[in-house]
C-alpha cells in the first residue's frame, strides 16, 4: 500500500528522493546513448549503406516532434495542477495556523469561500487533466494498435 507523505518535511524528502532517482536516470542515458547512437549509425551504414542512416535519423526527428506536440498539449495543464494544489495546500496550512484568530474575528465563511473557491480549480483543471490525459493514452492505444497490425502483416508477408 502507498502512503502519502504526513508534513512538509516528509514531502520534501519524498520529493528530493524522486529528483535524485530521475536524475540518476537521466544520467545514465546521457552517457550511455551517444555510444548507441554512433554505434547504431555505424552498423546500418555498413548494413544498408548511406541511406539507413539518414532514414532513421528523420524517423527519429519526426518522432521527437510529435513527442514534443504530445508534451506540449499535457505540460501545461500538469503545471497548473500542481500550482493550483500547492495553493490550495498553502490557504488550508495558513487556516490551520490562523484558526484562531479567523473563529474570533467570524472570518469563518470568507475563508470557506476562498477555500470552496481554491477547490473548485482544483477540480475543474484536474478535469482538464484527465481528459487531456484519457486522449494522449488513446492515441498511443491506436499507435501502439497499429505498429503491432504492422508488424505482423510485415511477419506474415516475410513467411
Amino acid at each position: 500500500m502507498l502512503t502519502l507523505p504526513l508534513d512538509s518535511d516528509q514531502r520534501i524528502t519524498d520529493d528530493s528522493n524522486k529528483f535524485s532517482l530521475e536524475f540518476k536516470e537521466i544520467c545514465s542515458r546521457l552517457i550511455i546513448w551517444p555510444f548507441l547512437v554512433g554505434y547504431y549509425t555505424y552498423s546500418s551504414w555498413n548494413l544498408a549503406g548511406y541511406l539507413a542512416p539518414v532514414i532513421i535519423y528523420l524517423f527519429f526527428i519526426v518522432g521527437t516532434a510529435i513527442n514534443s506536440l504530445v508534451a506540449g498539449f499535457l505540460v501545461g495543464v500538469i503545471f497548473e495542477q500542481e500550482r493550483l494544489e500547492g495553493n490550495f495546500r498553502f490557504l488550508h496550512m495558513s487556516l490551520r495556523i490562523s484558526a484562531e484568530p479567523v473563529a474570533f474575528l467570524d472570518g469563518i465563511d470568507n475563508e470557506r469561500s476562498r477555500l470552496d473557491q481554491s477547490l473548485i480549480l482544483v477540480i475543474a483543471n484536474q478535469r482538464i487533466v484527465v481528459n487531456r490525459t484519457a486522449a494522449v493514452k488513446c492515441w498511443l492505444l491506436l499507435a501502439n494498435k497499429t505498429n503491432k497490425n504492422n508488424s505482423n502483416n510485415n511477419a506474415l508477408l516475410s513467411l
